[in-house]
């Protein structure tokens, strides 16, 4: 049956040794008139690290170690992103605090207690962040004073979804220079200058 209706597909024996393809790395290194897409960090491209609310401070740090990663996205019992919680917060006073204000030991404290709540963040439409530079994108976490910026995009069914994020830290390195909210005058000035070019 299958015979007659899937013809032969042409194939090719392997030589010895290939390169093997990867996803495309982000530029180590941009500039203010760079395109905003190229800097982003793209869960359509990579997918985001995931941490459950009910888990706890070590197995978020555990997470993180394993993955060398900075922060992770917090979900609910139905895998939906509800917040973030990152390294500083972690290994800060605020375990500590909240411990004190419960009643009971750090390591009882849960993410869904530590987090910053989805809705404590700023975000974009995918459509502004593809005709926008990094010069804008700078200049926006420094407004905003925020460390992370989320760009959403509505999915087949017309539901709003988290594409991705663009961070301050990560464009800060690209940049070889401070992004966030002491983002300096003198750089502010730069930037307002060299919007003014591509826009």
């Amino acid at each position: 049956m299958t015979e007659t209706i899937y013809g032969q597909l042409e194939t090719a024996a392997l030589p010895r040794k290939l390169p093997c393809l990867s996803p495309q790395s982000q530029p180590e290194v941009v500039h203010m008139d760079t395109p905003a897409m190229e800097v982003l960090i793209d869960f359509k491209k990579r997918a985001p690290l995931l941490i459950s609310s009910s888990q706890n401070i070590h197995d978020a740090l555990s997470q993180m170690q394993l993955h060398r990663a900075l922060s992770l996205f917090v979900t609910d019992e139905n895998q939906a992103i509800i917040g973030l919680i990152s390294a500083k917060d972690i290994q800060g006073l605020k375990p500590i605090m909240l411990a004190r204000e419960q009643a009971c030991t750090p390591k009882e404290v849960t993410l869904y207690q530590m987090m910053q709540p989805l809705s404590s963040f700023y975000a974009m439409d995918s459509d502004v962040a593809g005709s926008a530079y990094v010069g804008h994108i700078a200049k926006l976490l420094h407004d905003l004073n925020c460390e992370f910026l989320f760009v959403t995009e509505n999915d087949e069914n017309g539901e709003k979804s988290i594409r991705g994020l663009f961070s301050a830290p990560k464009l800060s390195h690209q940049l070889d220079d401070f992004v966030g909210g002491d983002f300096s005058a003198h750089n502010i000035s730069e930037l307002q200058q060299e919007l003014h070019k591509v826009n």
